[in-house]
This record gives structure tokens, sequence and C-alpha cells, in this order.
């Protein structure tokens, strides 16, 4: 019997557009491309997600130390109130809300810098109305890495077989199956409507 669905954040319950961002800041189509590209391909995020850096600002030191010829463009990216690019899908949020109110022990399982992650908590409440949460850089590890599902399954004491984890990566719903969850890959809500209710009533 299905009792506990874990949430990924990024794609699912949070989108993040940092090319929409970018054309806000008036480069041209060019410039904006390889800022892009400096920003989303070779930025720090896997080190952030593994908790390696405590906040951005540290991270970014570290990045234009490596770029820094691109400096004024990194900093122009990660100016104050950049983080707005995290924003919450608000049909998302409905089904999530939905599914607390049926009663189901709600997780939120998600790769996320710290000082990211205390962002989006601050700032969304949907976030506290999980039961529990597991962030890969509070714990050094990282989806698909077994280690993390294992984290979160012995904190709250769950039942794999009684668990369904949604996330919009195949890779990382693969690894939550392997651990004997149920898993759906995230489309839309519409389609994940639909797979809950067919999981659901096996």
């Amino acid at each position: 019997m299905i009792r506990n669905i874990v949430f990924d954040l990024g794609g699912v319950l949070i989108d993040y557009d940092p090319w929409e961002y970018i054309l806000t800041l008036g480069y041209d189509r060019e410039n904006s491309e390889k800022l892009y590209d400096l920003i989303v391909e070779k930025f720090y995020w896997d080190k952030m997600d593994l908790g390696e850096y405590d906040s951005y600002d540290d991270a970014i030191n570290d990045f234009v130390k490596q770029y820094s010829e691109s400096e004024d463009n990194i900093r122009c990216f990660f100016k104050p109130g950049w983080m707005q690019v995290y924003r919450k899908i608000d049909d998302a949020e409905r089904l999530y809300d939905s599914l607390c109110d049926a009663g189901y022990n709600l997780y939120i399982l998600s790769n996320y810098s710290k000082e990211g992650f205390a962002y989006l908590e601050q700032k969304y409440d949907f976030i506290g109305r999980a039961a529990g949460r597991v962030i890969s850089s509070h714990v050094s590890c990282k989806k698909p890495d077994k280690s993390i599902y294992d984290i979160l399954l012995k904190k709250y004491h769950l039942v794999p077989e009684d668990t369904i984890f949604i996330d919009d990566l195949k890779e990382n719903v693969d690894m939550a199956i392997q651990c004997g969850m149920k898993g759906i890959i995230y489309e839309s809500v519409e389609k994940t409507e639909e797979c809950l209710d067919n999981l659901i009533r096996l």
C-alpha cells in the first residue's frame, strides 16, 4: 500500500531557466550564449550540490579565478537577486498539496546547494509541509548515488515498496526502482497524476 511519495525539486516542483534570466541582462545574442555556456556547463554546480561550498559567493570567487577573463559577466549573472530564477511550478505545487491533503507522507529528495535550498525553504511554504527531506549538499552525496536513497529510507524508516519516487531524470528514477521503490519520470503534472493513479491502485 502506497503511503509515501518522494519528490525531486528541480524540474518537478521548481523551475530553473537561466537562459530567460540572461536575456534580461542586456547582452547581445552571441554574448548571451557564451555566458549561458559558462554558467550552465562550467560553473561548479556539482560541487555546490555536494556541499563543497557553503555559499555561492565562495564558489563564485573560485570560479572567477579559473575564468578571470569573464569575471565581469560571471558577477553580473550572480548579482543580488539572481536566485529568483528558481520559481515554483504552480500546477506541481497543487498536485503536491492535494497528495498531502489526501494523507500521504510527502518527502523531498533533491540535489541542491546549501544556500540554494535555504532560499527555497524560506520562500516556498510547501517545502515545510514535507514530512522530511534529504538534500545532497547536507549529506555530501547526490542522486543517482545509491547512498542518498539509502539515507532517505533509513532516516525516515520508509518501506521501499510503500514509496513512490518522482524525478524528471530517468537515471534518478532507475536508481530509486533498484532500491525497491516505485518510480515516475516527471514529464508533466497530468502524466504524473495518471501514473500515480495507476501505481496507487496496484
